[in-house]
């Protein structure tokens, strides 16, 4: 390549090299007392002089290679020294670093752009590590699956390329690239897996079509892996980091469930509470959530399930509490009032973790600011696991509602925890106050479109609308078939 030349004035020179150490800084490591005393990194101090007699050559406009007259002590000194010849041949690099995101940038660790095949592996993987696995663990802080799923993926070559695959897969969907990520040619390799780490790959792989499919689609998606839970199975017999997967999909058959009004295929026994703490034991906010899946499975189980003797055990005054003073007939008004009774209690009773810090009521329909799209309750938590527990319970009380027997009185509750309308207003409201990333969990998604037809106020749908495109955002989750049907709905109210 050419060598350019520079003025020779001597100002427009020193100002060229200070722009070349502004721009890619100077080439010595930051002082290190240990990496000193084992002599790694250490570099020589760049003399006044040499830098002074590389700005003299290149203004007056010969190049490095050209300088056989510099004693070779120098030369091989210059050449451990960024230059402006150097920087001439390399502008592609120069031109990288610049459109690169800086490292010091949050979402520069994630960008997979202009970075080489190493650097877009390790962006990948950091995705993955901090971006998708707070989701799938519903933002349990506890949990272990982040750092078992890694250490599989370093025993196993296979299971580090489908994870690999998954968030490019998911990277691609959140910015909205029609081009979908390589599809793993060598299939065959699973075969070589076998026990925990076959099933891990397993499910690792069904991740990408719950997020390709839409909500609507993704029962057809469950088949295989709700097939592989036997009827008995429960969530604390498995280990990580296959349980976190587990529930994953048991989540998503769950949301399923609500969206298409049909049983769901998690087993009844597989949040069983035997073997939990109290659902209000302030140690463990965890079993506090494992509480509000258990009920959202044993109500959709007892609304869309066949009909089935139920003696579940329930949260009563005391920690747990059996049916057997109950009917056990199916479908009975008393198995009703037993899951009700359940559900309540576990408000009452749940830890100030899994509370809302601030709880803001509605705004009256008069008040609704048409500007604005804060006609919904507040409530803010400080976790995300406290906000898909909340989901939960107010998704399983409203599915109740819907169906409360005739003539049953409930008491001993709160009016507004009997409102269908409280529930339906609180699960927007929690969905549009909360900005946690991993808080888009497939039930609370399944819960915003269930309650979206509700909304009809102007305001409220471009809430909505809000919420959906974050979802999308957070999790690449396509929702349009969902939300076209929305929009046709809201536009019928409009016309009537």
């Amino acid at each position: 390549m050419p060598l350019l030349l520079l003025h020779t004035e001597p100002g427009n020179a020193l100002q060229a090299e200070v722009e070349i150490d502004r721009v890619l800084g100077d080439e010595r490591k930051p002082k290190c007392a240990s990496c000193e005393a084992r002599g790694a990194f250490v570099n020589e101090p760049v003399s006044p002089a040499s830098k002074s007699s590389d700005t003299n050559s290149n203004c007056n406009g010969t190049s490095r290679s050209g300088s056989d007259s510099l004693p070779q002590g120098t030369r091989n000194h210059h050449s451990s020294s960024i230059t402006i010849d150097s920087l001439l041949t390399t502008p592609p690099s120069v031109e990288e670093c610049k459109r690169q995101r800086p490292l010091v940038d949050w979402h520069g660790y994630f960008d997979t752009r202009y970075v080489s095949a190493g650097g877009r592996h390790g962006a990948l993987l950091r995705h993955f590590r901090y971006m998708m696995v707070p989701w799938i663990e519903a933002g349990d802080c506890l949990s272990r699956f982040g750092v078992d799923v890694m250490y599989f993926a370093q025993e196993h070559p296979f299971i580090q390329d489908v994870i690999i695959e998954l968030a490019a897969d998911q990277t691609n969907l959140m910015h909205h690239n029609r081009d979908a990520a390589d599809r793993l040619k060598d299939k065959a390799r699973i075969h070589a897996l076998d026990g925990p780490a076959r099933r891990v790959a397993d499910s690792l792989l069904g991740i990408t079509d719950y997020l390709r499919s839409g909500p609507l689609r993704w029962r057809s998606c469950l088949m295989y892996e709700m097939g592989l839970l036997s009827s008995e199975l429960a969530v604390l017999s498995v280990e990580e980091p296959l349980q976190s997967l587990c529930k994953l999909h048991s989540r998503f058959d769950l949301a399923s469930s609500i969206l298409l009004r049909q049983h769901p295929l998690t087993p009844r026994s597989f949040y069983s509470p035997q073997g939990f703490p109290p659902a209000w034991d302030l140690e463990c906010p965890r079993a506090t959530y494992l509480w509000s899946l258990y009920h959202l499975t044993i109500t959709l189980h007892f609304l869309h399930g066949p009909a089935q003797p139920f003696t579940q055990p329930l949260l009563q005054d005391s920690p747990h509490q059996t049916l057997s003073q109950f009917p056990s007939a199916p479908n009975s008004s008393a198995q009703w009032l037993a899951i009700w009774q359940s559900c309540q209690t576990w408000r009452d009773k749940r830890p100030l973790p899994m509370r809302p810090i601030l709880d803001i009521g509605n705004i009256e329909a008069g008040q609704i600011d048409t500007r604005a799209d804060a006609s919904f309750p507040i409530q803010l938590y400080t976790n995300a696991l406290a906000i898909q527990a909340n989901i939960n319970y107010h998704m399983c009380s409203l599915l109740l509602l819907t169906t409360k027997p005739r003539l049953l009185k409930l008491p001993g509750h709160q009016l507004f925890a009997t409102s269908q309308s409280w529930h339906v207003q609180t699960i927007a409201g929690i969905a549009c106050t909360n900005e946690f990333p991993e808080q888009w969990d497939p039930i609370l998604i399944a819960a915003l479109l269930f309650v979206s037809g509700d909304m009809t106020h102007p305001s409220q749908q471009n809430a909505m609308r809000v919420c959906f495109r974050k979802i999308r955002t957070a999790t690449g989750i396509a929702l349009d078939r969902e939300v076209s049907e929305l929009e046709s709905l809201w536009a019928v109210g409009r016309l009537g």
